[in-house]
């Protein structure tokens, strides 16, 4: 049963990909150009140590493996296409501690380490298209991250399904990340629409 859940995680993924990714085209999401940086590079090791933290199990990996697969295309073409936001004081602040915390990670080589210090850059990775959409210097629509609040939470109830095999580690990933960060920026897109009403 919990590789229907995980299943499921990965699809809600792979749509979000894609209604985002519709969404950069026409304009009316704006990516910030930080968390972009950051999640294109974090998503790639995340989907390695989390493998290693799932005990080498596929379906429960397949969500970070296409949200990786999905902020490659979305940051490539945002780049190619000048579909950026402009990059700002708190966004250069990220990324530099998303440098320190990766450093750390790669001196110690310890996976479970490194995949729990991969969720505070993910949750750092957060904090500039938050700020920027509650400054109203970025356009984003609440529907792809809803969606990867949904996505994490299929893989939060596949992990529950089949835990006699897991750990805690592999709840970091989804919850921090995927639920509190997505979760953060639907909230931040919905406080702004009902201010425009």
């Amino acid at each position: 049963m919990s590789e229907v859940f995980a299943i499921l995680s990965g699809l809600f993924m792979i749509a979000v990909g894609i209604v985002y990714f519709k969404q950069v085209i026409q304009g009316t999401s704006t990516p910030n150009p930080a968390t972009w940086s950051i999640w294109v590079l974090t998503t790639s090791l995340n989907t390695g140590t989390y493998l290693s933290v799932a005990e080498g199990d596929w379906f429960k990996t397949s969500t970070t493996l296409a949200c990786a697969i999905q902020c490659v295309v979305v940051f490539l073409y945002a780049l190619f296409k000048g579909k950026f936001g402009k990059l700002d004081k708190t966004e250069i602040i990220c990324l530099v501690c998303s440098i320190i915390i990766g450093t750390l990670w790669r001196i110690t080589g310890n996976a479970i380490l490194a995949n729990i210090l991969l969720q505070l850059v993910f949750v750092i990775s957060f904090i500039p298209t938050v700020v920027g959409v509650l400054k109203k210097e970025l356009r984003e629509k609440q529907l792809p991250w809803d969606l990867a609040v949904m996505s994490h939470t299929w893989l939060v109830v596949s992990i529950v399904a089949s835990w006699h095999t897991g750990s805690v580690y592999e709840l970091f990933y989804p919850i921090i990340g995927g639920i509190l960060g997505n979760g953060a920026v639907s909230v931040a897109v919905r406080s702004t629409n009902k201010e425009v009403k």
